[in-house]
């Protein structure tokens, strides 16, 4: 009979990588922005953030709720960091009460999704141009 618990993955240290909207299967068209950006396009784009139905006001809401106070809470320790000898190592433990590691992957990955909204957005809203891909060719990607 296996033995089932429940552990934190910060606690033994693991990695568990996080499956982000931008890591997504791309297609085969890639859509790029025309450059540079015309006014039109750029006040078209003001509009479309600001239109509920792309839901981006929220998102960037439910965001900044959780990194705010997070922000604050980074600021403080560090403030109090400056009075202290530089002798002995610090490390800011938990950040909105959760291991601070575990909460620095959800901030990234909550601002990282906030990001691939917003260039989807522009897509729609902006001119572009289609890349296309053929099996011959290889996309070369930065690492995340």
């Amino acid at each position: 009979m296996p033995l089932l618990a429940i552990v934190p993955t910060c606690t033994p240290n693991l990695r568990i990588p996080h499956i982000l909207k931008a890591q997504a299967k791309k297609a085969a068209n890639q859509a790029t922005l025309t450059c540079p950006v015309s006014a039109s396009d750029q006040l078209k784009f003001t509009h479309a953030l600001s239109d509920p139905s792309h839901g981006i006001k929220q998102e960037l809401e439910e965001t900044l709720l959780v990194l705010t106070p997070a922000h604050t809470q980074a600021l403080g320790f560090l403030n109090e960091l400056q009075n202290k000898s530089a002798r002995n190592t610090a490390r800011l433990q938990h950040l909105s009460e959760k291991p601070a590691e575990e909460q620095f992957e959800i901030l990234a990955i909550s601002v990282t999704d906030l990001i691939e909204s917003v260039h989807k957005v522009a897509l729609k809203t902006c001119s572009s141009t289609s890349k296309s891909t053929t099996d011959d060719q290889q996309q070369i990607e930065e690492p995340t």
